[in-house]
This record gives structure tokens, sequence and C-alpha cells, in this order.
């Protein structure tokens, strides 16, 4: 991991405004969520790719975590602008997911 990433860990507890950021992401591109997540950003912090649990190797027809490592490096490595345009647009859809939710709080009424 440390050879092409910086590794952060967040405490949800700590930090629940950026747990609850990435794992809309997470929600939104995977279609479920949980823990442990993943997510791995861009160098301006976009997510661009995640997931929940990762086995540590390959099983059952899922990636294991060090296929998904390498798999992103080498991406990252191939296509970087196209990942970087995809992480400007990931924040877009988040922030508009944001602003829903917000109005739809706003609509509450609270006795």
């Amino acid at each position: 991991m440390n050879k092409y990433f910086v590794n952060v860990k967040v405490d949800r507890e700590e930090r629940p405004d950026v747990d609850k950021l990435y794992m809309s992401f997470i929600q939104a591109t995977v279609g479920g969520g949980g823990w442990p997540m993943s997510v791995f950003l861009t160098p301006n912090l976009e997510p661009l790719a995640g997931g929940t649990y990762f086995p540590p190797e390959d099983s059952y027809g899922r990636p294991g975590f060090k296929s998904v490592l390498k798999s992103i490096a080498e991406q990252w490595r191939k296509k970087q602008t196209a990942i970087l345009n995809s992480g400007k647009h990931s924040v877009e859809v988040l922030k508009k997911i944001s602003e829903k939710e917000l109005r739809d709080c706003q609509r509450i009424d609270i006795p």
C-alpha cells in the first residue's frame, strides 16, 4: 500500500462528517454501504473508487484488497487525466446529493 498510496485512517466517531461524505460516494457508486470502508481519492481529495469489504486475496470471484490496490495504481498511471475528471464529477454529484438532503431536512416539521 505504501508504495503507491498515502494511507489515512479516519475514525468515523471522531469525524462523522468525513464518514458521511465518503459513505455517500460508496452508496452512490456501489449501491450499498458498510464498514470497513475504503475510498481511494485523488490528490485533491476527490473520490475515484472504493468499496466496503475486500478480502485479503481474490476469492469467489471477488477481487482481493491487493488486486484492488494494484488495479487502481495501474489505472492512475495510465489514465490520470480521466481519473481526475471523474473525481471532479463525483464531487459535483455529491454536492447535489447533499443539497437535496439539506432541502429535505428543512421541510421536516418538528412539533
